[in-house]
């Protein structure tokens, strides 16, 4: 470990670069091919695993992971000219599992919607007598100085930020659209001068938890979530009966059941899908084998034979700790480098070789989905681009607005109010804010489940707190 910190270190200073440029390469392959290899070896047996322990995988999905295997196989044949036809294979099948993850993380955004609406209406249809009296229990005066003291009682000001828009979010929306539409402007507002992609990442966040992501869903062929939402997009929920909204409900948790199942799938397959990449990449450089890659090796053999035992991953239980913390101080310097030495890097004809080495990084990293075609260039956001932005942004939201039912459009505002920066200048205005929407609340149903998610969340938080304080 210490020669690494040693070339990192030296590195970062440009000491010596025609010579540590190439140690340097040579170091990122070799620690990221057994890393990929000890990851790939995990996870593709966790994701076996997961197929195996379930009747809930369609046929598009076993065919998917059966080209995963056989794509697996190719790899195994351990013939290096291969590796970047194999590299592009994977990043093929790895655009369309992004783009089926997409419908169905848009599936998630709609129920998560929906599921909050049909909550609130909970003590409306289905009167539970022990949380109605816990509801009556609450005294406006003490329950505000509860809250009160919650969110200002940390002393770290990033978590009495997140409290208070965790709070925000439960308390019913007393607001008018325009008022609304002028706090998105502001915060479109605080992008200028910033990344691009902040901003864009930002304004899919709110079309998301407002229900205008929709992509494509005939890549798909499981239409039972997608139809289910149809419904409830067609639903009246203001005249709602108890019948009506007690099956909505039942149906709501099989729904969600099957779409975080079918995420998870998607995600596990991912996962081996990046592993599968950053190893085909990794291995067009690397020069050694350690004794872990060749154990991986047989392991995934047997995997694609069928042959698997789960003692054998015995052996590697312990092993990835130091390739991850290696790959965390290579990964330090490779961007800056990249752009700070690009003539040098150009001129040894190491260019190819550190955009793969940029490529392997982001596919071992926790962002399964992330966007692997963005480019290294920021795009400054100016005066034009952030109004414009804005004005797409409102003219969506207030067209959603305008036609969706008045309980879920509660809900929506409120999703959108808890990810956006709070607008109180002190604790007097956020007392009254609270008073006001929760307690001057006149639907009993939807004032009695904020009451109870707001007390969730404060024991959840305080307890966290008291173990912190234990540790």
């Amino acid at each position: 470990m210490g020669d690494i910190r040693k070339l990192v270190t030296d590195i970062d200073r440009g000491v010596n670069m025609r010579k540590n440029l190439p140690i340097y390469g040579r170091m990122v392959a070799e620690n990221n091919v057994n890393y990929a290899a000890i990851e790939l070896t995990f996870s593709i047996t966790i994701l076996c695993g997961l197929v195996q322990d379930t009747h809930n995988i369609s046929e598009q999905e076993h065919a998917l992971f059966q080209e995963v295997i056989a794509l697996l196989d190719q790899v195994l044949e351990e013939n290096k000219e291969q590796s970047r036809p194999l590299a592009e294979c994977a990043g093929a099948i790895r655009k369309r599992i992004t783009a089926v993850m997409d419908v169905y993380t848009s599936y998630v955004d709609r129920l998560i919607c929906y599921n909050e609406a049909l909550n609130r209406m909970s003590l409306r249809f289905s009167p539970d007598r022990e949380k109605l009296d816990e509801v009556n229990a609450i005294q406006e005066d003490s329950f505000i100085d509860r809250v009160l003291r919650f969110l200002a009682g940390h002393k770290d000001r990033s978590i009495v930020k997140e409290r208070l828009q965790m709070v925000i979010g439960c308390v019913p929306v007393h607001m008018t659209k325009g008022k609304l539409m002028e706090r998105i402007s502001q915060t479109v507002s605080l992008y200028k001068g910033g990344d691009q992609r902040a901003l864009d990442t930002f304004v899919y966040m709110i079309r998301s938890v407002a229900m205008l992501h929709r992509p494509d869903e005939s890549i798909i062929s499981g239409k039972k979530a997608g139809e289910y939402l149809s419904r409830l997009e067609q639903t009246d929920f203001s005249t709602l009966d108890e019948e009506t909204y007690m099956a909505l409900k039942g149906e709501m948790e099989q729904i969600s059941d099957y779409v975080y199942w079918i995420t998870d799938f998607y995600q596990q397959l991912q996962k081996v899908v990046n592993n599968i990449y950053a190893l085909c990449l990794a291995r067009l450089y690397a020069e050694k084998e350690s004794d872990e890659y060749r154990d991986c090796m047989v392991i995934l053999r047997d995997v694609v034979n069928g042959t698997f035992v789960e003692e054998s991953l015995e052996k590697l239980e312990g092993k990835i700790e130091d390739y991850v913390e290696r790959a965390g101080y290579l990964e330090a310097v490779l961007t800056q480098t990249s752009i700070s030495s690009r003539d040098l890097i150009e001129e040894l004809g190491l260019r190819v070789q550190f955009q793969d080495y940029a490529l392997i990084f982001d596919l071992l990293s926790d962002s399964l989905f992330i966007d692997l075609d963005q480019g290294d260039e920021n795009t400054i956001v100016d005066d034009g681009a952030a109004k414009k932005a804005a004005e797409e942004l409102v003219a969506e939201l207030s067209e959603q607005l305008s036609k969706l039912p008045r309980a879920v459009k509660r809900v929506v505002m409120s999703l959108i109010l808890e990810n956006i920066p709070a607008d109180f200048r002190n604790m007097s205005e956020v007392e009254n804010y609270i008073r006001t929407n929760l307690f001057g609340c006149q639907d009993l149903s939807e004032k009695g489940v904020a009451l109870m998610e707001i007390s969730k969340i404060m024991r959840e938080e305080e307890w966290s707190d008291r173990n912190d304080f234990l540790v």
